[in-house]
């Protein structure tokens, strides 16, 4: 998977489009909680599926984006539901893990903008 250099690349657009994946981690925390609420109500195919589709994609941008802090987050949750994906449904446990994992990352993820701010 290509990634991003890791500085805030003003000249050649990469310092837009990280702020730009940066304003959006809100909205994808938020789809995360309540795809994952929709997965402990109602544990069909298409709830897990689109967790584990979510959490995936935030995995990948945010090894392109380099952002170590928010991967190992995104990467135990698409690792956890992944498992749920094909017929298993979680357990209390998992889904309890997967709410810890998500207040994890939306912690994370505030930490991230403000570095992005405090950057040049």
């Amino acid at each position: 998977m290509p990634m991003l250099p890791n500085s805030s690349g003003d000249g050649d657009g990469i310092g837009t489009v990280r702020r730009q994946f940066a304003v959006g981690l809100a909205a994808r925390i938020v789809a995360l909680r309540e795809d994952l609420e929709a997965v402990s109500r109602c544990p069909d195919d298409y709830h897990r599926h689109d967790f584990f589709r979510k959490a995936h994609s935030l995995k990948g941008a945010a090894a392109c984006f380099r952002a170590d802090v928010l991967l190992s987050h995104a990467n135990r949750l698409t690792d956890l539901a992944r498992g749920w994906v094909g017929g298993t449904s979680p357990t209390h446990d998992q889904i309890a893990v997967a709410q810890t994992e998500l207040q994890q990352l939306e912690l994370e993820c505030e930490r991230y903008l403000g570095s992005l701010e405090a950057s040049p």
